[in-house]
């Protein structure tokens, strides 16, 4: 009887070895190929797609993203996500249930208009904060992926789409450091009012110095009960409970953004003879 169609043919010792060789060059070619797509020049519509597709993605598990925009505001959005980018974080992330999280550097070069913007972000459930130094763009997007914009002056917009594991998470802990030790966006432009005029920087010199408020109110030719009035509007708009916490506050601002706090105003003697 003829049973060789009931027979399993046996692989020899050198198929095997050709069969595993094969397997891991596919492997690796494979491997490089993902490399190569995880760290990727990208177009603004690209860098787009691939945001929403997180998004999505997370949408369908019912999860929620965390979404952290790093550098300008307007400037970093626009560069990596295209025009519509602030219509997309509104509509796309807000929206749908996801944070967002703004770190913007450089908060003292904002014009009117991108004031506003971010006050609205704000207003719609946004965190907007301030954090010190040079604006460069990253979006990252919870542990899926990061945009970092690699543009150098003179050049035309270069922007890398991270997808490697490693990397994002680099970038996370990144934006997650600077989110502790940034200002409150609301708070800095509280701040800034107030440094935006000499009779209240005055006022915090006076408080830096520990002044008493008759001394204080003698040197800026003012009442007493004036110059009392003058540190309980600074204390409230700053949202502090002593005058200790506002000069720690504005410290803290100005440095964050970039401002020169009233502080440098320390060197500056009290008149001779005062208390």
């Amino acid at each position: 009887m003829n049973t060789s169609g009931n027979l399993k043919t046996i692989p020899s010792d050198r198929a095997l070895d050709d069969a595993h060789h094969l397997l891991h060059s596919a492997l690796n070619a494979y491997r490089r190929e993902q490399r190569n797509v995880r760290d990727s020049q990208a177009s603004p519509q690209t860098c787009l797609e691939a945001v929403r597709d997180c998004l999505d993605a997370a949408a369908c598990r019912g999860i929620s993203l965390s979404v952290v925009v790093l550098g300008h505001w307007r400037t970093a959005t626009t560069d990596m996500l295209g025009e519509g980018a602030e219509r997309f974080l509104l509509g796309d992330v807000l929206t749908g249930g996801h944070g967002l999280t703004v770190l913007q550097r450089e908060a003292h070069l904002l014009d009117t208009v991108d004031r506003d913007r971010l006050s609205g972000l704000s207003a719609k459930g946004a965190t907007v904060k301030v954090v010190p130094g040079q604006a460069t763009g990253v979006i990252v997007v919870g542990s899926e992926l990061a945009l970092v914009n690699s543009t150098r002056p003179g050049q035309s917009g270069a922007v890398r789409l991270l997808r490697d594991p490693d990397a994002v998470q680099a970038l996370h802990q990144l934006t997650a450091v600077l989110h502790d030790v940034a200002a409150d966006f609301d708070h800095w432009v509280a701040s800034a009012a107030l440094l935006d005029k000499d009779l209240m920087v005055e006022v915090l010199r006076m408080l830096c110095l520990g002044a008493k408020d008759e001394t204080s109110a003698r040197q800026m030719r003012v009442s007493v009960r004036s110059f009392r009035r003058h540190v309980a509007a600074i204390i409230k708009t700053l949202n502090v409970r002593s005058r200790f916490e506002a000069g720690l506050r504005i410290g803290q601002l100005a440095m964050a953004s970039g401002l020169r706090p009233p502080g440098h105003l320390l060197d500056m003697p009290a008149e001779p003879g005062t208390d």
